[in-house]
């Protein structure tokens, strides 16, 4: 099976609210006295990013059927190009903050909030 990818010619990234975050990999306890106590869980935590992306109202439309269709709502992972790192990564989209679209004369905006590792 082939995995699906977002290509890079889709969309604008903007670098205003772009927001990329380390992913957890640690637990921290609280004990009766002292310091919280905190051990290492993982080493391969997934990382997240916020963004919004720039859409013309073709690109607009391949998103929805991306979403829909290749990328199964969020459930498959696919390769996407990180926009800073400019590294190819597999990411997926969060089940909890699926895309959302506004009206951008003439184009849209679109925020997405993926998980991703290397």
């Amino acid at each position: 099976m082939t995995v699906p990818a977002w290509p890079s010619d889709k969309g604008f990234v903007l670098a205003d609210g772009f927001e990329d975050t380390f992913g957890r990999l640690t637990d921290r306890s609280e004990v009766d006295t002292g310091p919280a106590k905190q051990r290492r869980v993982t080493t391969a935590a997934a990382q997240r990013a916020a963004f919004t992306v720039m859409l013309t109202s073709e690109e607009r439309a391949w998103l929805r059927d991306f979403f829909n269709g290749d990328a199964a709502g969020g459930a498959v992972w696919f390769e996407w190009t990180h926009p800073v790192e400019l590294v190819v990564v597999q990411a997926r989209f969060l089940s909890d903050e699926p895309p959302s679209y506004t009206p951008w004369k003439p184009d849209w905006l679109a925020k997405i909030s993926l998980e991703y590792r290397f």
